[in-house]
């Protein structure tokens, strides 16, 4: 047990860790929260567009010295409320107008920072992210953008949530539908500049967006879609820099990766919705498709020499009393004419036989390729 505490807390000994952590779950919280709204309205291009059209600012800041998140705090907000006025006069598609700016802006990016001589180091920084390198005064500034975004959300909830599910609906109620657009975006693009520093430009759509898509599994109430979205994100963050601390990789990609290991996870495992609950319905379903159905009575003879056949043949049939069935008892008046006849047995091929003899049923038994009748040990009586 000793061990595993020390295990535990040996990379918090350092104080760059420490603050790392901090920056990790600050970005693991607020990034989700926002990203829930995205994943609902289908707007993870846009997420990564704008994380990459920023580049230009965090060039320019470089180079004239100022602080990254401001260059990047202006060009982000510049070109949300740019992208939401390109497609509101609707001379061109949204998602045409964002691959325009996001590639003439990631270029000018490139080119700006590639004049530099160290321009590869740089440019890793600013692509992937260094959280070990945070300051103190790195943490306030995200912070203080992750508690702007955060009473955004809460102040404008009702409006984006009606907006995510009903944009229609929206306008019928006269929300300013052109407004919340733009605010999201700029929300979009306050907690992208926050995450700059965590995850870098590449990366910080995973944050956006891959919590966010693991806790829609899950739920389709949205508060609890964030409270889930943001765990995931917090335990992402946790798990990814003990990762880094242990395997010795870069943080940002950590964290990443271990978001992606929870999505698949729960993409799996999700009750109902995950891929092994779809694959054991659809084994359900197969089995029932190739069942043999036999509508009867616990008190019909003919129904209990059918049984015997079946189970001495080894056919996979299911009994369906229709004393105990309104339903089942309606279907076989249906095909009955109107009478309760029984065995009335239905096959996977669609053929109904009604009241059969056991040779007739023997003899559907060997069409259908069922097991032959055992034969009897001899000497036997």
């Amino acid at each position: 047990m000793n061990g595993l505490l020390a295990w535990m807390a040996e990379p918090f000994a350092y104080a760059f860790m420490v603050r790392g952590l901090v920056a990790a779950l600050i970005v693991g919280v607020a990034c989700p929260v926002l990203g829930t709204y995205m994943v609902l309205r289908g707007m993870a291009f846009l997420g990564d567009a704008l994380a990459h059209i920023i580049l230009p600012g965090v060039v320019i800041a470089f180079l004239l010295g100022w602080p990254l998140s401001l260059g990047a705090l202006i060009v982000g907000v510049a070109a949300a409320l740019s992208i939401g006025a390109l497609t509101r006069r609707g001379a061109i598609r949204e998602d045409a107008a964002i691959g325009v700016v996001f590639a003439g802006a990631f270029a000018l990016g490139i080119a700006l920072l590639s004049a530099q001589r160290s321009y590869a180091v740089d440019l890793s920084h600013i692509l992937f992210g260094n959280l070990l390198g945070v300051t103190g005064g790195d943490l306030w500034q995200m912070a203080g953008l992750a508690v702007l975004v955060l009473l955004g959300v809460g102040a404008f909830y009702k409006e984006f949530l009606v907006l995510s599910f009903d944009p229609v609906l929206a306008t019928t109620l006269r929300l300013p539908v052109g407004f919340l657009h733009n605010l999201l975006l700029v929300l979009i693009a306050l907690v992208i500049v926050a995450s700059i520093q965590a995850v870098g430009v590449a990366l910080v759509l995973a944050m956006l967006v891959t919590p966010a898509s693991a806790a829609y599994l899950l739920t389709r109430r949205l508060p609890v879609m964030m409270v889930l979205a943001a765990g995931f994100g917090a335990i992402g963050a946790v798990l990814g820099l003990y990762l880094s601390y242990y395997w010795n990789i870069a943080s940002g990609p950590a964290i990443v990766l271990v978001e992606t290991a929870l999505f698949l996870l729960v993409f799996g495992l999700a009750p109902g919705r995950g891929a092994l609950w779809s694959w054991v319905r659809g084994r359900a379903a197969a089995a029932h498709e190739t069942e043999i159905l036999v509508y009867a009575t616990a008190r019909c003879g003919e129904c209990s020499r059918a049984r015997r056949v079946l189970e001495a043949r080894q056919a996979r049939y299911r009994w369906v009393d229709i004393d105990r069935d309104a339903q089942a008892a309606a279907y076989v008046r249906q095909v009955n004419r109107g009478l309760r006849s029984v065995p009335t047995i239905v096959f996977p091929d669609g053929e109904v036989l009604v009241e059969p003899t056991a040779a007739r049923l023997e003899a559907k038994l060997d069409q259908l390729g069922a097991p032959p009748t055992p034969a009897e040990p001899s000497g036997a009586h």
